[in-house]
């Protein structure tokens, strides 16, 4: 992660925050464990912008990119599946009045998530209307279709100002839970 201007910032196991309008830049790894110097453009997959504007339809669109990873297009699409059907509820179940969440989403899946530099263990990562997932930690963990619930649940977790790290995972982790997905 490049962090522009920074004054603060919060990096928490797959939530990413930073706070005063800085440039937060999320590097994917391709091939390999070793990080080249210096790092391909093409591995820059996080747009620092601010996404799409929610808009007052109900329509939810997400955007896939498996460019990274072009034989996973079956992962690809499984987790943009779970995602479409999941949103909905996620958006119901943390309703807050005068509150639009996002209705225009991008996943990557990338082989795997880099965090300050460096190859993570993470399994996904969420940043503004954006989720990476990683192919490496997908092959592993098959089934573990709950990480897209918690990513989403991140999405419409919009805080102006990040809170304890605890209560933003512990409601993702619960989203994960009430909609009937295993924590691995």
């Amino acid at each position: 992660i490049r962090l522009t201007k920074a004054k603060a910032y919060t990096i928490a196991c797959g939530f990413m925050e930073a706070t005063g309008g800085e440039t937060l830049n999320l590097l994917v790894q391709g091939p390999g464990d070793k990080l080249p110097k210096p790092i391909p453009a093409t591995w820059l997959t996080a747009n620092p912008q601010p996404g799409p504007k929610p808009t007052k339809s109900n329509k939810i669109v997400i955007d896939l990119d498996y460019s990274a990873c072009p034989t996973k297009k079956a992962v690809a699409e499984k987790l943009r599946a779970i995602a479409i059907r999941e949103y909905p509820k996620i958006i119901a179940k943390l309703k807050t009045d005068g509150f639009q969440p996002p209705t225009h989403l991008k996943i990557f899946l990338v082989p795997k998530i880099i965090l300050n530099g460096k190859v993570s263990n993470a399994p996904a990562c969420a940043l503004g209307t954006q989720m990476h997932y990683s192919a490496d930690w997908l092959e592993k963990h098959p089934n573990d279709e709950g990480m897209v619930v918690h990513e989403l649940t991140h999405l419409v977790q919009t805080y102006p100002t990040y809170g304890p790290f605890w209560l933003s995972e512990g409601i993702a982790d619960y989203m994960r839970f009430t909609l009937g997905y295993d924590t691995y």
